[in-house]
């Protein structure tokens, strides 16, 4: 089992580097370091741990040479390809390059596009409520419903039913009961 030492190549083999390109402006974006983490419990021997903002030109030649379309993500070099925990799991997780890099590219949301240059995934909410109704559940208990799913909230919003928008949301979307 990785890593050891290679004498043919006269080198210790499976001692893996990982690029982390994020974006330091998406507070909502996802990070990996607990995916690291795990790894390196599970026994990869994660030698060099390099974070690099998307915006620095580094991660742009990255992002460049590998047509990495969503940040944050991550790039292990080819030293991870002896760990065979990594390589059956690695068609769920990304492509491995004509340089046998590992790049991440199913990142889940949100993240930004690099062909936009947009945060793509955060989701926005509107809870129509009943203000005067005190037994009614309340948006934030609504919202917890769904951070099981791990969504991320971009804009979030309440409107009453009572408000002329509210009575327009009803309409419009035929509501049968609140809060929605």
């Amino acid at each position: 089992l990785p890593p050891y030492f290679n004498v043919a190549e006269n080198r210790i083999v499976g001692q893996v580097s990982v690029t982390y390109i994020n974006d330091q402006s998406c507070k909502k974006c996802p990070t990996y370091e607990a995916y690291i983490n795990q790894l390196k419990q599970s026994g990869v021997n994660v030698v060099a741990e390099k974070t690099i903002d998307y915006r620095h030109a580094e991660a742009q030649n990255l992002i460049q040479k590998y047509g990495i379309r969503r940040i944050p993500t991550f790039i292990f070099d080819k030293e991870i390809a002896l760990y065979e925990s990594v390589v059956s799991a690695w068609p769920k997780i990304g492509k491995i390059t004509p340089d046998k890099s590992y790049v991440a590219n199913s990142v889940s949301a949100p993240y930004r596009d690099t062909a936009s240059d947009q945060i793509k995934g955060l989701v926005s909410a509107t809870a129509l409520v009943d203000s005067t109704c005190n037994e009614c559940i309340k948006p934030n208990a609504i919202k917890q419903l769904f951070s099981r799913y791990q969504v991320a909230y971009g804009k979030e919003r309440t409107v009453d039913i009572n408000s002329s928008e509210g009575r327009a949301l009803i309409k419009k979307y035929k509501i049968k009961s609140i809060p929605t």
